[in-house]
């Protein structure tokens, strides 16, 4: 039994070993992959160093340029391309800012500054020279306008208790019922439209400015104000031509505009074949045949020639 036991052990120790040594390559190897990977990310490519202090590799920091300096190297030579520098227009920045009004901005002395520093005599101005331009920029700015319409009386019909009254016309605003006005209203159409900014962008921008509008009520402004420009256009096109829009396309037809397929014309010998088929000497079939067109267009055009003799004996 102490046999077996003793048996038992020894395997079990010399498993234990056996994964120890396993454990102890593994680890070496890991080791060795890490320093692997260390000296590809952190280690030195191009640059040449010595070993100092031992296997340790350190670069010298104090007398690297003595040790690499040769009083014979040559000094690199740098070859610039020719090229061709563009010339400077002369007038071109007038051009830019032909259109734009200027303002002159004359920098000088202040009064108490106009005497010579030398003899104490007072400075005269002499001429001025320019010295450079500038753009500036002027943001935006937003106003209220309150509308106010006075009212007038005669103070003599007043007397003989007549109260006669006079009011000026107010000019119609460009929506009814909202603040908007035709500034604004063009400014967010411009900005939405032209410039490709949306409506919650220029939510924010009259935000800034100091109104709280909300995209929904610069959404109406734009549906509105779109529905009131083709309300204006289809005035005053109904008043151009006596017919803007109508079922009917025979009043179109008046006018000489024409929809749909284009009517067939009557065959040469329509009269002929016509004759013989309400006669019963053929068939609507044979009539057909002989015309070059279709049973159905037979019918019609047999319709539309009963409707023009209509026509010409009214």
């Amino acid at each position: 039994m102490t046999d077996i036991r003793e048996q038992e052990m020894q395997t079990r120790i010399d498993s234990l070993t056996l994964e120890k040594e396993n454990l102890r390559y593994e680890i070496n190897c890991l080791k060795e992959q890490i320093a692997q990977l260390k000296k590809l990310a952190f280690g030195s490519r191009t640059e040449k160093t010595k070993k100092i202090l031992g296997e340790v590799e350190e670069i010298n920091l104090f007398d690297e340029a003595e040790v690499e300096a040769k009083g014979s190297a040559p000094e690199p030579v740098i070859e610039v391309p020719a090229h061709q520098r563009r010339k400077k227009q002369k007038g071109h920045l007038e051009q830019i800012l032909k259109d734009v009004p200027h303002e002159e901005r004359i920098i000088t002395l202040p009064e108490d500054e106009r005497i010579c520093k030398r003899c104490g005599t007072q400075l005269i101005s002499m001429g001025r020279e320019k010295i450079r331009t500038e753009v500036q920029f002027i943001p935006a700015t937003v106003k209220v306008i309150d509308f106010y319409r006075e009212s007038f009386q005669c103070l003599e019909c007043r007397k003989k208790e007549h109260f006669s009254i006079e009011k000026p016309q107010m000019p119609q605003p460009v929506l009814a019922k909202s603040i908007a006005s035709p500034s604004s209203v063009a400014h967010v159409i411009t900005q939405k439209y032209q410039f490709s900014m949306p409506l919650y962008r220029q939510e924010q921008e009259w935000k800034s400015i100091g109104i709280a509008l909300s995209r929904a009520t610069l959404a109406n402004w734009v549906i509105r104000s779109a529905d009131m420009q083709i309300k204006m256009s289809l005035t005053i096109y109904t008043v151009v031509r006596p017919v803007s829009a109508i079922d009917n396309t025979g009043c179109f037809t008046a006018y000489g505009i024409h929809y749909g397929r284009p009517q067939t014309n009557f065959p040469a010998n329509w009269d002929v074949v016509y004759a013989q088929w309400k006669a019963q000497d053929i068939t609507a079939d044979e009539a057909a045949v002989k015309l070059g067109i279709s049973k159905a267009t037979l019918y019609r055009m047999e319709k539309r020639r009963i409707k023009e003799s209509q026509t010409a004996s009214d």
